[in-house]
């Protein structure tokens, strides 16, 4: 049976010091929720994802969130969605 669905990657970094996040949460909404955690270097994937357009969400403590709409996973492709996030003061 085919593989019916694509993945969404990127990198998470702080605008401040353009340094990786590590241990933020990820959020693809769509037609189903899936979720990731960056790694120590700021990098996440959310494989598995059925084709279709997604809000893709990133939130740290100690950062304001920001999320992108309208990102459209193709099947068997993987989409990059990279985001910046602002220090809270």
């Amino acid at each position: 049976m085919a593989d019916l669905t694509g993945t969404i990657a990127g990198t998470v970094v702080d605008a401040a010091t353009g340094q990786g996040i590590p241990r933020c949460d990820v959020s693809a909404r769509g037609g189903i929720t899936r979720g990731a955690e960056t790694d120590g270097r700021g990098v996440y994937q959310i494989p598995g994802l059925p084709v279709g357009s997604y809000t893709v969400e990133a939130a740290a403590l100690g950062y304001a969130s920001q999320s992108t709409a309208d990102v459209a996973v193709q099947l068997g492709r993987s989409v990059t969605c990279d985001f910046t996030l602002q220090p809270k003061p």
